[in-house]
């Protein structure tokens, strides 16, 4: 049973990470963040020429992405994980 459990966690976060990562909330604080990222890097790089600076712009993009959805999913662990223990604790226990 814990197997199924644990599978069935993993699909949560997942599933939960991907309705979180098409809203519209999450686009629109994106775009700020990226373009915000991209006007500071611009005068950064000046000496690069197009593609270069292209390239390391979404290269940090994507770190900003990996890390923001690594932090998010292990949130998301964690708080599941919390109510779990809870649940268990406060209501099957009595």
């Amino acid at each position: 049973m814990l197997d199924g459990l644990q599978a069935t966690t993993e699909q949560f976060i997942e599933s939960r990470l991907e309705a979180l990562l098409i809203s519209k909330e999450y686009q629109v604080y994106a775009d700020i963040i990226y373009r915000d990222l991209e006007e500071k890097l611009l005068d950064a790089t000046q000496t690069l020429d197009d593609e270069a600076r292209n390239l390391l712009i979404e290269d940090i993009r994507s770190n900003i992405f990996e890390q923001i959805f690594f932090q998010t999913k292990q949130a998301y662990r964690q708080g599941f994980s919390d109510s779990m223990t809870f649940m268990i604790d406060r209501l099957v226990k009595k």
